[in-house]
């Protein structure tokens, strides 16, 4: 029998792109598969309209997310506890897969048994899949690895098969994640260094949101960048004990500092102390020397004098380089 796939859905009140979603899974030309939808608490009708689903098409199964912690990590987490599958893909519930995704993955992976995973282009979509044909994520040739830490993710979740074993050895996604889950779960991957290839051709569609949509927007809320303040510190550790965190390494996370801390520089519920103690963090990590310390010392200071904008700028482009003369996060730049 072929190999059976499970296809891990998240979703919360989502009803109409669930369906979408969900319409892709069946026309799938590989047959082996089963989708699990973790319901995080829906208060639309998702439960009713999926266990009807189900109930024709047995391989769909509805769960309702249990337990105290919601969100999409939870309810990965619960998916794959039940996932009977040799592989699994985790998709979110407003993506679709193209018919011959399946086919395309497995025999990819069977012929490939030394991979831990394997990374297949998508396409981005608005409302159709063929409205907008732009290529996201696309390769580089630079190290993967470093495109995470600058915030130029040369992936995201339904680009990848994992082997379930992987998946399991990667150990569970974080709950404690509002954003950057996914940033987390794959840095872990590559810093275990699992055997991985970039393969095929486009077989998924990610959805692009109006801006005002965009939960983009939510990672600059308070709770999520102190969020991002303990997974820099956690994901440098990690990177520290494996031997993956060298001089350039530690420069992309003083970016990633400076970027949480303008982020909440401008937020009128976030107190001095509390970015002064962010910055410390970056120092006693060792990500900057004295004078880069100082700099961004003075860069906070400035955060309420708008006519000194020019130093301000002149401050962040110190911070960022010189590894930021193509970096993402100098895109952010404040300009006033």
């Amino acid at each position: 029998m072929p190999a059976l796939v499970s296809i891990i859905i998240p979703t919360r009140n989502r009803r109409d792109l669930l369906l979408e979603t969900l319409d892709s899974v069946r026309k799938q030309t590989y047959s082996n598969w089963e989708a699990i939808v973790v319901d995080d608490a829906s208060t639309d009708d998702t439960a009713q309209c999926v266990s009807e689903i189900s109930a024709a098409e047995p391989r769909i199964r509805y769960l309702k997310r249990t337990g105290e912690v919601a969100g999409a990590n939870a309810c990965r987490n619960q998916g794959v506890a039940v996932a009977r599958g040799e592989y699994v893909i985790f998709l979110d519930s407003d993506d679709l897969l193209a018919p011959f995704c399946l086919e395309q993955r497995v025999p990819a992976m069977q012929a490939r048994q030394q991979l831990g995973f394997a990374v297949f282009p998508c396409e981005c979509f608005r409302t159709v899949p063929g409205d907008l044909r732009v290529p996201p994520c696309a390769s580089t040739g630079e190290d993967d690895l470093n495109r995470f830490l600058t915030l130029d993710n040369p992936w995201q979740i339904h680009h990848v098969i994992w082997r379930q074993q992987s998946v399991k050895q990667i150990g569970p996604w974080d709950e404690s994640l509002p954003s950057w889950q996914d940033w987390d779960f794959h840095v872990r991957a590559l810093s275990m260094a699992l055997p991985y290839q970039r393969l095929g051709y486009r077989d998924c569609f990610v959805r692009v949101r109006q801006q005002h949509e965009s939960i983009g927007l939510a990672e600059c809320r308070p709770e999520h960048l102190r969020a991002h303040r303990q997974l820099l510190g956690k994901t440098a550790t990690l990177l520290q004990e494996r031997g993956l965190l060298d001089k350039h390494r530690r420069r992309l996370f003083a970016e990633l500092y400076c970027l949480l801390l303008d982020r909440l520089s401008w937020s009128d519920n976030v107190s001095m102390a509390e970015m002064l103690a962010m910055w410390r963090d970056c120092h006693e990590q060792r990500h900057t020397n004295w004078c880069e310390h100082a700099a961004g010392l003075l860069y906070l200071r400035l955060r309420h004098a708008p006519v000194l904008w020019r130093l301000r700028r002149h401050l962040w482009r110190y911070l960022t380089s010189p590894c930021a003369a193509n970096s993402p996060l100098l895109a952010q730049c404040p300009t006033s």
